[in-house]
């Protein structure tokens, strides 16, 4: 059985940025990281769906006819998908597409 990947935090996620990116000052990469963040945070409170092409929609949800909000929604896009049954099947991450 195989031990699932550490969690993905926000500060694993600016060091993996660093690790791609080792020309930019860190603080750069965090602040940009965190104003992306906030963006995306200010939309979905805002109750507007946030896209990101080819890894999936984000939405706040409310019960039909109703001001009590259902949650937040996640469908991934047709990319992510098949990206997630390839590695199901065995199949190695491909890196000329960059994963």
């Amino acid at each position: 059985m195989k031990t699932p990947p550490p969690v993905l935090t926000r500060r694993r996620l600016a060091a993996e940025l660093k690790s791609r990116a080792p020309e930019f000052p860190p603080e750069l990469l965090r602040a940009a990281l965190k104003e992306i963040l906030d963006g995306l945070t200010a939309a979905l409170a805002g109750e507007r769906p946030v896209i990101l092409r080819g890894f999936g929609r984000f939405e706040v949800r409310r019960y039909q006819g109703s001001t009590k909000r259902l949650g937040l929604v996640f469908r991934p896009s047709p990319t992510l998908t098949a990206r997630l049954t390839e590695e199901d099947r065995g199949s190695a991450p491909d890196p000329a597409r960059g994963y």
